[in-house]
């Protein structure tokens, strides 16, 4: 019995503890580091588990948490966190946290038809929460040359998913057609046979014509051919 109480007391004297506090220290911090600046981004943490205090082996140690790639930092999410004795992982444990956002997003002041063009006075800016949206449009986005892809009731939030980019040339439109030979530049007018946003290529019949020429979209309702 006195051998048996020896070795008991040579183990308990080689091991340290970590307590709940040093863990939560850990992934605030971490949290801290990671999480947006809070003037773009309010958060809220809610810690749903924390492991109790744990026995370790005695000596300098470190604690960590080590995310899984992709990880997103929003909603319930279990975080890894390593705890690091002598340079080797001595053991993981998973911390459970809700992490509620909240955001400045663009609220349609009045119901919006689908094809609608956006601007600024068709909305107000709103900060609400955002933990179950990641398509939310935030302050600073540009509404410039976007439509809506569907009708948006009034107040609702505006979304990336909702939007699109608006067309610069639209079917069976009068285009104003600029034919590029070299240095020499000739306008002329066409009709666009479908649409079409910057950059894009679409049929362009000229007026007077039943050919149809693919022309590149440069400008509302402007497009070049470059003929070489």
């Amino acid at each position: 019995m006195t051998f048996l109480l020896c070795i008991l007391l040579l183990m308990s004297g080689d091991r340290a503890t970590v307590t709940t506090e040093e863990v939560r220290s850990a992934v605030e911090r971490y949290l801290h580091a990671n999480l947006p600046s809070a003037a773009v981004v309010t958060t809220e943490i809610e810690y749903r588990s924390l492991p109790a205090d744990l026995k370790v082996p005695a000596g300098p140690r470190t604690i960590r948490v080590a995310p899984k790639q992709g990880m997103q930092l929003k909603g319930r999410v279990g975080l890894p966190v390593e705890i690091v004795c002598g340079g080797k992982v001595h053991t993981t444990i998973l911390c459970s946290v809700i992490i509620r956002t909240f955001e400045e997003v663009y609220v349609a002041v009045r119901p919006l038809g689908k094809n609608e063009l956006l601007d600024q006075s068709l909305f107000i800016l709103q900060r609400i929460e955002t933990t179950e949206m990641d398509d939310a449009v935030t302050a600073g986005t540009s509404l410039l040359g976007l439509r809506t892809k569907r009708m948006l009731t009034e107040r609702s939030a505006l979304r990336h998913s909702a939007v699109e980019t608006a067309p610069a040339v639209r079917r069976d439109q009068l285009v104003s057609m600029l034919v590029r030979s070299g240095t020499v530049t000739i306008g002329a007018s066409g009709v666009a046979k479908e649409d079409g946003v910057l950059g894009a290529l679409v049929q362009v019949q000229r007026l007077g014509s039943k050919e149809t020429v693919q022309a590149r979209v440069v400008g509302q309702q402007i497009v070049e051919i470059d003929v070489r």
